[in-house]
């Protein structure tokens, strides 16, 4: 899968239907030409497109046609017979909310979520590659939500290096959450000791470990589904815990707190009022850099079952058109030609 920002939102009790508006409302306008424009006059810039891979969705109207029963009909038909029912509804004076609760009522949706409309927690993604502007659209918006719902508490982290470490965001504040930086270097060296080609193998050395079956390890979470690993990984993890310890420890002077009080096992001791910044736990991001950012058909396909193509580092375009034009034999029937990207 391509590299993406996960987030969640969550309350104790249920989201009210205020707060559902809030999620909506904000959803859809930052997908909107308003929003695009803010963005051209903020930068002066004239993006066709702000979002260069996927656009940000957290909303509790995610769902899918329920497509057993639509049988014989094709997925645009589909789409539209659900689209034209919210838009007559609408017309009709009734919300999109109401709407889609009556298609789920009449079994022509399903949400992604197992509770419907009535959920306390909702999550969500987005793919952005390589476009750190977008990493930092996601934040911001992400900060935004979390002062218009106060209440609920927001979970944010980063497959790349936008974010030095997972978020918990509460009315516009954050607290690092570096449990889950350790519990993931702590699962990364379990599987660097058990991988067969690595110099850290300890399984020669030790009387019991011979013989484990990969049931076993897939249950103790110990098995290497990665190939070669090597200690990079936690060097960069550990490289930023220590920006972070600097970042923090600055501030926490600046407000007086006791010295016993300036390490990592006390965050969670911060009352949600007294966190931090967010953008203390990001990297910098100039914004002219990805203004006119193109993603490769190399980059996407990177980012699509790569894995199970093989796709290499090394030459991932002209892979991922070899690959393509691979498929396209297959089904034309060898009546198929695609020239790979640079060919005359």
């Amino acid at each position: 899968m391509g590299r993406t920002l996960h987030y969640s939102i969550k309350k104790e009790k249920n989201f009210t239907r205020k707060e559902m508006k809030i999620m909506i409302n904000l959803s859809e306008f930052m997908s909107s030409k308003e929003f695009l424009g803010e963005i051209n006059q903020t930068y002066n810039s004239n993006l066709k497109e702000v979002w260069t891979c996927e656009n940000f969705w957290l909303s509790p109207l995610d769902y899918y046609p329920n497509w057993n029963m639509f049988k014989g009909r094709s997925a645009e038909e589909v789409h539209k017979i659900i689209d034209d029912f919210i838009a007559t509804k609408k017309d009709n004076g009734i919300d999109k909310i109401d709407a889609v609760a009556e298609l789920e009522k009449n079994g022509l949706i399903i949400f992604f979520h197992d509770k419907g409309l009535k959920t306390n927690e909702i999550r969500g993604f987005t793919k952005v590659q390589g476009n750190e502007f977008n990493s930092m659209l996601i934040l911001k918006t992400l900060v935004q939500l979390s002062k218009q719902i106060p209440k609920a508490t927001i979970e944010i982290s980063d497959e790349g290096k936008y974010l030095l470490c997972p978020l918990k965001i509460k009315n516009g504040k954050a607290l690092p959450l570096i449990k889950d930086v350790v519990q993931d270097m702590k699962l990364y060296a379990l599987r660097l000791i058990f991988a067969k080609d690595s110099q850290y193998n300890i399984i020669d050395k030790l009387k019991n470990a011979n013989g484990f079956t990969e049931y076993f390890k897939n249950d103790l979470h110990i098995n290497n589904p990665y190939g070669e690993l090597d200690i990079k990984y936690i060097d960069e993890k550990l490289a930023d815990l220590k920006i972070i310890e600097k970042k923090l420890q600055k501030v926490l002077k600046e407000r007086n707190t006791p010295k016993h009080m300036l390490y990592f096992y006390n965050l969670q001791k911060i009352s949600p009022k007294d966190w931090f910044n967010p953008d203390l736990f990001t990297r910098h991001v100039v914004v002219e850099d990805f203004l006119n950012y193109k993603m490769s058909t190399g980059t996407l396909m990177d980012g699509f079952n790569g894995e199970g193509f093989g796709l290499s580092d090394e030459d991932s375009e002209k892979t991922s058109y070899e690959m393509l034009a691979k498929l396209g034999e297959l089904f034309s029937n060898n009546d198929f030609n695609m020239k790979i990207l640079g060919e005359d």
